[in-house]
Protein backbone atom coordinates (compact mmCIF):
# COMPACT_ATOMS: atom_id res chain seq x y z
CA UNK A 1 0.00 0.00 0.00
CA UNK A 2 1.46 3.17 -0.88
CA UNK A 3 0.91 5.89 1.66
CA UNK A 4 2.58 8.50 -0.13
CA UNK A 5 0.12 7.98 -2.81
CA UNK A 6 -3.17 8.64 -0.72
CA UNK A 7 -1.25 11.64 1.41
CA UNK A 8 -0.31 13.89 -1.90
CA UNK A 9 -4.02 13.15 -4.05
CA UNK A 10 -6.58 15.02 -3.08
CA UNK A 11 -9.31 12.73 -4.21
CA UNK A 12 -7.75 9.89 -3.02
CA UNK A 13 -6.89 11.89 0.78
CA UNK A 14 -10.91 12.78 0.96
CA UNK A 15 -11.83 9.10 0.40
CA UNK A 16 -9.85 7.96 3.43
CA UNK A 17 -10.92 10.75 5.60
CA UNK A 18 -14.82 10.03 4.65
CA UNK A 19 -13.90 6.83 5.87
CA UNK A 20 -13.91 4.33 3.32
CA UNK A 21 -10.94 1.45 3.76
CA UNK A 22 -8.54 2.92 1.12
CA UNK A 23 -5.25 1.42 -0.26
CA UNK A 24 -3.04 1.49 -3.13
CA UNK A 25 -1.58 -2.07 -4.06
CA UNK A 26 0.73 -2.44 -7.18
CA UNK A 27 -1.32 0.36 -9.04
CA UNK A 28 -4.51 -0.72 -8.33
CA UNK A 29 -6.89 1.83 -6.35
CA UNK A 30 -8.95 -0.68 -3.29
CA UNK A 31 -11.61 0.20 -1.45
CA UNK A 32 -12.39 -2.92 1.48
CA UNK A 33 -15.56 -3.28 3.34
CA UNK A 34 -18.26 -2.70 0.68
CA UNK A 35 -21.55 -3.92 2.08
CA UNK A 36 -23.55 -5.27 -0.52
CA UNK A 37 -26.80 -7.65 -0.50
CA UNK A 38 -26.29 -11.17 -2.07
CA UNK A 39 -29.19 -12.93 -4.14
CA UNK A 40 -30.20 -14.99 -0.17
CA UNK A 41 -31.19 -11.30 0.80
CA UNK A 42 -27.89 -11.68 2.88
CA UNK A 43 -25.73 -8.53 3.74
CA UNK A 44 -22.05 -9.27 3.06
CA UNK A 45 -18.63 -7.08 2.34
CA UNK A 46 -16.94 -6.84 -0.89
CA UNK A 47 -14.05 -4.90 -2.33
CA UNK A 48 -13.97 -2.41 -5.04
CA UNK A 49 -11.26 -1.91 -7.25
CA UNK A 50 -9.92 -0.01 -10.42
CA UNK A 51 -6.70 0.48 -12.16
CA UNK A 52 -4.78 4.06 -10.91
CA UNK A 53 -3.13 6.51 -12.95
CA UNK A 54 -0.52 8.03 -11.41
CA UNK A 55 1.30 11.73 -12.76
CA UNK A 56 4.12 11.23 -10.33
CA UNK A 57 3.55 10.54 -6.91
CA UNK A 58 -0.49 11.83 -7.58
CA UNK A 59 -3.49 10.35 -8.56
CA UNK A 60 -4.72 11.30 -12.02
CA UNK A 61 -8.06 10.23 -12.98
CA UNK A 62 -7.66 8.60 -16.81
CA UNK A 63 -11.80 8.93 -17.41
CA UNK A 64 -12.13 4.98 -17.89
CA UNK A 65 -15.80 4.35 -15.86
CA UNK A 66 -15.36 0.90 -14.71
CA UNK A 67 -14.53 -0.94 -12.25
CA UNK A 68 -14.17 -4.36 -10.56
CA UNK A 69 -15.69 -6.02 -7.63
CA UNK A 70 -14.47 -8.99 -5.10
CA UNK A 71 -17.78 -10.22 -3.89
CA UNK A 72 -20.95 -12.10 -5.32
CA UNK A 73 -23.28 -9.82 -8.04
CA UNK A 74 -24.78 -7.36 -5.80
CA UNK A 75 -28.83 -7.34 -5.63
CA UNK A 76 -31.47 -4.82 -4.24
CA UNK A 77 -33.01 -5.12 -0.76
CA UNK A 78 -35.38 -8.09 -2.51
CA UNK A 79 -32.20 -10.30 -3.68
CA UNK A 80 -32.71 -9.50 -7.75
CA UNK A 81 -29.03 -8.33 -9.29
CA UNK A 82 -28.30 -4.65 -9.88
CA UNK A 83 -28.26 -5.56 -13.58
CA UNK A 84 -27.90 -1.65 -14.85
CA UNK A 85 -24.62 -2.25 -13.21
CA UNK A 86 -23.14 -5.31 -13.61
CA UNK A 87 -21.30 -5.55 -16.94
CA UNK A 88 -19.87 -9.31 -16.42
CA UNK A 89 -19.78 -11.43 -14.41
CA UNK A 90 -16.19 -12.95 -15.35
CA UNK A 91 -13.91 -13.78 -12.44
CA UNK A 92 -10.55 -12.09 -13.22
CA UNK A 93 -6.84 -12.24 -11.56
CA UNK A 94 -5.10 -8.94 -10.73
CA UNK A 95 -1.90 -7.65 -8.69
CA UNK A 96 -1.13 -8.85 -4.97
CA UNK A 97 -3.88 -12.04 -5.52
CA UNK A 98 -7.10 -10.26 -5.79
CA UNK A 99 -9.41 -12.20 -7.90
CA UNK A 100 -12.42 -10.26 -8.47
CA UNK A 101 -16.12 -11.82 -9.70
CA UNK A 102 -17.68 -9.49 -11.59
CA UNK A 103 -16.75 -5.63 -13.64
CA UNK A 104 -19.07 -2.64 -13.26
CA UNK A 105 -19.80 -0.17 -15.57
CA UNK A 106 -21.95 2.61 -15.25
CA UNK A 107 -21.92 6.62 -15.69
CA UNK A 108 -22.97 9.55 -13.40
CA UNK A 109 -26.05 11.76 -14.43
CA UNK A 110 -25.07 15.29 -14.42
CA UNK A 111 -27.83 18.12 -12.92
CA UNK A 112 -30.06 17.92 -16.11
CA UNK A 113 -30.64 14.05 -15.30
CA UNK A 114 -27.92 13.75 -18.99
CA UNK A 115 -25.03 10.74 -18.88
CA UNK A 116 -21.66 12.62 -17.99
CA UNK A 117 -18.18 11.80 -17.04
CA UNK A 118 -17.04 11.04 -13.39
CA UNK A 119 -14.39 13.81 -12.39
CA UNK A 120 -11.57 12.07 -10.07
CA UNK A 121 -11.60 8.87 -7.85
CA UNK A 122 -13.39 10.11 -5.45
CA UNK A 123 -16.16 10.68 -7.52
CA UNK A 124 -15.92 7.39 -9.18
CA UNK A 125 -15.30 5.27 -6.22
CA UNK A 126 -17.87 7.13 -4.12
CA UNK A 127 -20.58 6.61 -6.65
CA UNK A 128 -20.09 2.74 -7.11
CA UNK A 129 -20.20 2.41 -3.32
CA UNK A 130 -23.04 4.48 -2.66
CA UNK A 131 -25.07 2.13 -5.09
CA UNK A 132 -23.80 -0.66 -3.47
CA UNK A 133 -24.61 0.08 -0.26
CA UNK A 134 -27.90 1.50 -0.62
CA UNK A 135 -30.16 -1.66 -0.73
CA UNK A 136 -27.85 -3.21 2.29
CA UNK A 137 -28.52 -0.09 4.30
CA UNK A 138 -32.48 -0.54 3.42
CA UNK A 139 -31.87 -4.20 5.37
CA UNK A 140 -29.70 -2.70 8.07
CA UNK A 141 -29.81 0.94 8.47
CA UNK A 142 -26.75 0.99 10.28
CA UNK A 143 -24.80 -0.69 7.75
CA UNK A 144 -21.99 1.66 5.97
CA UNK A 145 -18.49 1.37 3.82
CA UNK A 146 -17.10 4.18 5.86
CA UNK A 147 -15.85 2.35 8.98
CA UNK A 148 -13.17 4.65 9.84
CA UNK A 149 -10.45 1.86 10.42
CA UNK A 150 -6.80 2.45 11.04
CA UNK A 151 -4.28 2.14 7.76
CA UNK A 152 -1.79 -0.31 8.25
CA UNK A 153 1.31 1.36 7.42
CA UNK A 154 4.23 0.79 5.01
CA UNK A 155 7.38 -0.61 5.71
CA UNK A 156 9.41 2.24 5.50
CA UNK A 157 7.29 4.22 8.26
CA UNK A 158 8.60 3.92 12.23
CA UNK A 159 4.91 3.51 12.93
CA UNK A 160 2.88 0.58 13.14
CA UNK A 161 -0.25 2.52 11.20
CA UNK A 162 -0.73 5.23 9.18
CA UNK A 163 -0.31 8.67 10.92
CA UNK A 164 -3.49 10.40 8.90
CA UNK A 165 -3.71 13.60 10.90
CA UNK A 166 0.24 14.63 9.91
CA UNK A 167 -0.93 14.99 6.18
CA UNK A 168 -4.64 16.40 7.68
CA UNK A 169 -3.38 19.08 9.59
CA UNK A 170 -0.37 20.16 6.98
CA UNK A 171 2.54 19.44 9.48
CA UNK A 172 4.09 16.91 7.20
CA UNK A 173 7.14 19.36 6.34
CA UNK A 174 7.79 20.49 10.03
CA UNK A 175 7.49 16.60 11.09
CA UNK A 176 10.17 15.74 8.65
CA UNK A 177 12.73 17.10 10.88
CA UNK A 178 12.35 14.26 13.26
CA UNK A 179 13.10 11.54 10.29
CA UNK A 180 16.40 9.93 11.36
CA UNK A 181 16.88 11.17 15.21
CA UNK A 182 17.61 8.32 17.44
CA UNK A 183 15.93 9.35 20.91
CA UNK A 184 17.34 8.00 24.61
CA UNK A 185 14.78 8.45 27.63
CA UNK A 186 16.38 7.37 31.55
CA UNK A 187 13.82 6.59 33.53
CA UNK A 188 10.74 5.54 32.50
CA UNK A 189 8.88 6.52 35.58
CA UNK A 190 6.21 8.89 36.29
CA UNK A 191 7.68 11.56 33.81
CA UNK A 192 9.86 9.20 31.67
CA UNK A 193 6.75 7.44 30.60
CA UNK A 194 4.79 10.14 29.66
CA UNK A 195 8.10 11.74 27.18
CA UNK A 196 7.61 7.64 26.27
CA UNK A 197 4.29 8.45 25.25
CA UNK A 198 4.59 11.81 23.48
CA UNK A 199 7.76 11.08 21.72
CA UNK A 200 6.27 7.38 20.05
CA UNK A 201 4.03 9.96 18.05
CA UNK A 202 6.40 11.47 16.38
CA UNK A 203 8.78 10.26 13.52
CA UNK A 204 11.71 9.69 15.02
CA UNK A 205 14.06 6.58 13.95
CA UNK A 206 14.66 4.89 17.10
CA UNK A 207 13.74 5.46 20.55
CA UNK A 208 15.95 3.38 23.54
CA UNK A 209 14.58 3.76 27.02
CA UNK A 210 16.36 2.72 29.84
CA UNK A 211 15.09 1.62 33.40
CA UNK A 212 16.37 -0.95 36.10
CA UNK A 213 13.37 -0.64 38.06
CA UNK A 214 10.50 -2.64 38.35
CA UNK A 215 6.88 -1.68 37.62
CA UNK A 216 4.68 -2.15 40.80
CA UNK A 217 0.69 -0.80 41.59
CA UNK A 218 1.78 2.44 42.83
CA UNK A 219 3.77 3.62 39.22
CA UNK A 220 0.49 2.44 37.66
CA UNK A 221 -0.77 6.15 39.31
CA UNK A 222 1.58 7.92 37.60
CA UNK A 223 2.11 6.66 34.30
CA UNK A 224 -0.17 6.93 31.38
CA UNK A 225 -2.79 4.43 30.04
CA UNK A 226 -3.82 1.61 32.47
CA UNK A 227 -1.83 -1.78 33.38
CA UNK A 228 -4.31 -4.81 34.00
CA UNK A 229 -3.81 -6.28 37.46
CA UNK A 230 -2.28 -9.37 35.61
CA UNK A 231 0.56 -7.59 34.21
CA UNK A 232 0.82 -5.39 37.90
CA UNK A 233 1.25 -8.78 39.66
CA UNK A 234 3.70 -9.90 37.14
CA UNK A 235 6.24 -7.22 38.54
CA UNK A 236 7.95 -6.58 35.19
CA UNK A 237 10.84 -4.19 34.17
CA UNK A 238 9.41 -0.95 33.65
CA UNK A 239 11.56 -0.32 30.54
CA UNK A 240 10.44 -3.96 29.31
CA UNK A 241 6.70 -3.05 30.03
CA UNK A 242 6.81 0.22 28.29
CA UNK A 243 8.33 -1.31 25.14
CA UNK A 244 6.12 -3.64 24.72
CA UNK A 245 2.92 -1.37 25.21
CA UNK A 246 4.54 1.62 22.76
CA UNK A 247 5.89 -0.73 20.28
CA UNK A 248 2.14 -1.55 19.44
CA UNK A 249 2.50 2.14 17.84
CA UNK A 250 6.14 2.48 17.26
CA UNK A 251 7.89 -0.30 15.38
CA UNK A 252 11.82 0.66 16.89
CA UNK A 253 10.62 1.06 20.73
CA UNK A 254 14.36 -0.68 22.36
CA UNK A 255 14.12 -1.60 26.06
CA UNK A 256 17.74 -1.31 28.19
CA UNK A 257 16.41 -2.76 31.87
CA UNK A 258 19.21 -1.23 33.75
CA UNK A 259 20.34 1.47 35.30
CA UNK A 260 23.04 3.47 33.55
CA UNK A 261 26.26 3.53 35.37
CA UNK A 262 30.22 4.52 34.34
CA UNK A 263 30.20 0.85 33.27
CA UNK A 264 27.15 1.30 30.33
CA UNK A 265 27.22 4.89 29.29
CA UNK A 266 28.37 4.14 26.13
CA UNK A 267 25.13 3.03 25.14
CA UNK A 268 24.15 6.30 24.82
CA UNK A 269 26.74 7.53 21.88
CA UNK A 270 24.40 6.35 19.23
CA UNK A 271 22.05 8.80 20.48
CA UNK A 272 20.76 12.40 18.96
CA UNK A 273 19.13 13.56 22.19
CA UNK A 274 18.67 12.23 25.73
CA UNK A 275 15.45 12.76 28.10
CA UNK A 276 16.75 12.49 31.90
CA UNK A 277 13.71 11.89 34.57
CA UNK A 278 15.48 9.92 37.27
CA UNK A 279 15.69 11.23 40.83
CA UNK A 280 19.69 10.31 41.94
CA UNK A 281 21.74 13.06 41.63
CA UNK A 282 24.97 11.48 41.52
CA UNK A 283 23.99 9.09 38.66
CA UNK A 284 23.02 12.81 37.30
CA UNK A 285 26.24 14.00 37.58
CA UNK A 286 27.82 10.88 35.94
CA UNK A 287 25.50 11.06 33.30
CA UNK A 288 25.58 14.49 32.17
CA UNK A 289 29.31 14.77 32.31
CA UNK A 290 29.28 12.17 29.87
CA UNK A 291 26.92 13.46 26.98
CA UNK A 292 28.99 16.97 27.75
CA UNK A 293 31.97 15.14 26.68
CA UNK A 294 29.82 13.80 24.10
CA UNK A 295 28.51 17.16 23.37
CA UNK A 296 25.05 15.53 23.01
CA UNK A 297 22.27 17.36 23.76
CA UNK A 298 19.67 17.10 26.57
CA UNK A 299 16.95 17.40 29.24
CA UNK A 300 16.63 17.02 33.04
CA UNK A 301 13.35 17.77 34.51
CA UNK A 302 12.58 17.79 38.09
CA UNK A 303 9.26 17.78 39.68
CA UNK A 304 9.00 19.15 43.54
CA UNK A 305 5.52 18.60 46.22
CA UNK A 306 5.33 19.68 49.35
CA UNK A 307 2.26 19.40 52.19
CA UNK A 308 1.07 23.08 52.62
CA UNK A 309 -1.22 21.36 55.81
CA UNK A 310 -3.20 18.54 56.24
CA UNK A 311 -5.10 18.86 53.04
CA UNK A 312 -3.42 20.44 50.26
CA UNK A 313 -0.22 20.27 48.45
CA UNK A 314 2.02 22.58 46.51
CA UNK A 315 3.77 21.43 43.74
CA UNK A 316 6.70 22.52 41.14
CA UNK A 317 8.14 21.37 37.60
CA UNK A 318 11.21 22.17 36.59
CA UNK A 319 12.80 21.25 32.53
CA UNK A 320 16.22 22.13 32.09
CA UNK A 321 17.81 21.72 28.49
CA UNK A 322 21.05 21.67 27.76
CA UNK A 323 22.98 21.71 24.35
CA UNK A 324 26.09 21.70 23.22
CA UNK A 325 25.80 25.35 21.52
CA UNK A 326 25.01 27.05 25.16
CA UNK A 327 28.28 25.99 26.67
CA UNK A 328 26.70 24.43 29.56
CA UNK A 329 25.09 28.03 30.62
CA UNK A 330 21.96 25.81 31.79
CA UNK A 331 23.66 22.91 33.97
CA UNK A 332 23.29 24.48 36.99
CA UNK A 333 19.85 24.49 36.91
CA UNK A 334 19.77 20.26 37.01
CA UNK A 335 19.57 18.61 40.20
CA UNK A 336 22.85 17.35 41.14
CA UNK A 337 22.18 15.80 44.49
CA UNK A 338 19.55 14.05 46.23
CA UNK A 339 16.75 16.58 47.49
CA UNK A 340 15.98 15.45 51.43
CA UNK A 341 12.77 15.67 53.14
CA UNK A 342 10.84 15.79 49.61
CA UNK A 343 7.05 14.50 49.27
CA UNK A 344 7.43 13.22 45.98
CA UNK A 345 9.90 10.49 47.00
CA UNK A 346 6.92 9.16 49.10
CA UNK A 347 5.18 8.28 46.29
CA UNK A 348 2.08 10.88 46.60
CA UNK A 349 -0.25 10.82 43.50
CA UNK A 350 0.66 13.42 41.27
CA UNK A 351 0.41 12.36 37.78
CA UNK A 352 -0.94 15.41 36.11
CA UNK A 353 2.43 16.79 37.53
CA UNK A 354 4.43 14.36 35.71
CA UNK A 355 2.46 15.05 32.43
CA UNK A 356 2.99 18.31 32.68
CA UNK A 357 7.09 17.95 33.25
CA UNK A 358 6.79 15.83 30.00
CA UNK A 359 4.95 17.87 28.34
CA UNK A 360 7.03 21.01 28.92
CA UNK A 361 10.32 18.76 28.30
CA UNK A 362 9.09 17.19 24.85
CA UNK A 363 8.12 21.07 23.87
CA UNK A 364 11.69 21.95 24.48
CA UNK A 365 13.07 19.49 22.08
CA UNK A 366 11.03 19.87 19.75
CA UNK A 367 12.01 23.72 19.95
CA UNK A 368 15.62 22.55 19.17
CA UNK A 369 15.01 20.26 16.58
CA UNK A 370 13.09 23.81 14.99
CA UNK A 371 9.19 21.19 14.96
CA UNK A 372 8.48 24.13 16.66
CA UNK A 373 9.37 27.84 15.62
CA UNK A 374 12.48 27.98 17.99
CA UNK A 375 12.63 30.84 20.56
CA UNK A 376 16.46 31.13 21.26
CA UNK A 377 18.21 30.73 24.41
CA UNK A 378 15.63 29.55 26.74
CA UNK A 379 16.96 26.68 28.95
CA UNK A 380 15.26 26.59 32.17
CA UNK A 381 11.89 26.83 33.02
CA UNK A 382 9.46 26.38 35.74
CA UNK A 383 6.49 26.12 36.96
CA UNK A 384 4.48 26.35 40.31
CA UNK A 385 1.00 25.36 41.04
CA UNK A 386 0.42 28.59 43.20
CA UNK A 387 0.47 30.89 40.76
CA UNK A 388 0.57 28.49 37.50
CA UNK A 389 3.18 30.96 36.37
CA UNK A 390 5.48 29.51 33.99
CA UNK A 391 9.06 31.49 34.77
CA UNK A 392 11.94 31.34 32.27
CA UNK A 393 15.78 31.81 32.08
CA UNK A 394 17.39 32.71 28.86
CA UNK A 395 20.52 32.34 28.07
CA UNK A 396 22.19 35.71 29.16
CA UNK A 397 21.23 35.04 32.49
CA UNK A 398 23.83 34.19 35.73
Amino acid sequence: MSVHVIDHSSDLKRLQEEGYSISVQNGMLVIDDVPYVNAKKEIRRGSLICALNLAGNRAHYDGVHTVFFTGEAPCDSEGRELSSLINNKNPQHHPNGIITQSMFSLKPLDSAGNIANYTDYHHKMSTYATIIVAPAQKLNNKVTAKLHKPMVSTEKSVHQYQDTYTARAGTSKASEKFHGLKIGIVGIGGTGSYMLDLVTKTSVSEIHIFDGDNFYTHNAFRAPGAATIEELSSCPNKADYFAKVYSYMHKSVTSHPLYLTVDNLALLDKLDFVFVAIDCGDSKRIIYDYLDSKKKPYIDVGIGVQHVDDSTVRGTVRTTIVVPEDDGDFKHFCEMHDVPNEDYNTNIQVADLNMLNACIAVIKWKLYVSFYAPVIGIGNTSLCTDSLQLTRVKRDAS
